[in-house]
């Protein structure tokens, strides 16, 4: 028959291995052998060790900047969430999103930002993370869920660069904009006939 825990007992027995042993007696009053099973209580929610743009310099349109990382403990490889960049979007309202996939050993995440016309930023830095991608949530191989950038403890943004995350400068650069010729700097007053202006 099920065994149903309290919050009360989980609390006690706290995160990590246990080991539940039991034996039965039948009318008898012969006992069994004891039998064992050994898991794991994992409460603990993943968190983002580390998550990193990977590029330099003056990028234009069509650069593809990979967003690199690792979480803190193993997920289901292929869940995906999202990462907030200090873009706006062409819209020029929202920022980009990039969406960062859990790669096939479950801690490494890879993404992939693709520069587009209108995105500007002298500073490319990562504002944050949602756990809201329409796949749905990333989870640890116990089904808690990553938690957002705005709920993680203040360590799990340390490596995470600009803006709301806290990160630092990336050095990387996005610049859409074409330059424009603004004035025209004749060498001389007069031109004549085959002249070089």
């Amino acid at each position: 028959q099920p065994i149903i825990l309290t919050q009360s007992n989980v609390d006690t027995l706290g995160e990590g291995p246990i080991t539940v042993t039991a034996t039965q007696t039948d009318d008898a009053g012969n006992p069994s052998t004891v039998a064992s099973l050994s898991l794991t209580f994992d409460q603990t929610a993943p968190e983002i060790d580390s998550l990193t743009l990977i590029g330099s310099g003056s990028n234009g349109p069509g650069v593809i900047i990979p967003v690199v990382g690792e979480l803190s403990e193993p997920a289901e490889a292929g869940q995906m969430f999202n990462v907030i960049l200090n873009v706006i979007d062409v819209d020029g309202v929202t920022p980009v999103v990039v969406p960062v996939e859990v790669q096939a050993d479950g801690e490494d995440i890879y993404g992939e930002y693709v520069v587009e016309i209108g995105h500007n930023t002298d500073d490319l830095t990562i504002d944050g993370h949602t756990n809201d991608h329409p796949s749905g949530p990333v989870t640890d191989l116990a089904g808690n869920e990553l938690l957002d950038s705005s709920s993680n403890s203040s360590s799990n943004l340390k490596t995470l660069g600009g803006g709301s995350a806290g990160v630092l400068s990336s050095g990387i650069i996005i610049d859409t904009t074409p330059p424009e010729i603004t004035e025209w700097l004749p060498t001389a007053d007069t031109y004549y006939d085959g002249d070089d202006v």
